[in-house]
């Protein structure tokens, strides 16, 4: 429940903050993450102070979706479906993580 919890104060802090968290790219035009703000903002704990091995790269926009939100987060749960849905084109099979 605590890394759940987590999550959700991550996810809501990033849907609701503005600058300097987002910035606005000069070539797209959209908002991109800073990660050195999001580094500082959700820094993980790590105790060798290497560089997490992880890639962080987002954008974000809005919009309204018409569908009853328990619909809209299983959607969201339901990553091997999406995943090979969004890319089916660069993937044969997907499978949930061990």
């Amino acid at each position: 429940m605590e890394i759940v919890n987590q999550a959700m104060e991550e996810l809501t802090k990033m849907a609701t903050a503005g600058e300097p968290l987002w910035i606005r790219s000069v070539e797209t035009g959209r908002e991109i993450l800073n990660y050195d703000e999001y580094m500082k903002e959700f820094s993980i704990e790590n105790s060798s102070n290497a560089r997490p091995k992880r890639s962080i790269e987002a954008s974000r926009e809005t919009g309204v979706v018409f569908v009853d939100l328990p619909r809209l987060v299983q959607s969201f749960m339901d990553v091997v479906n999406i995943i090979s849905t969004f890319f089916s084109n660069l993937i044969n099979s997907a499978n949930p993580p061990c």
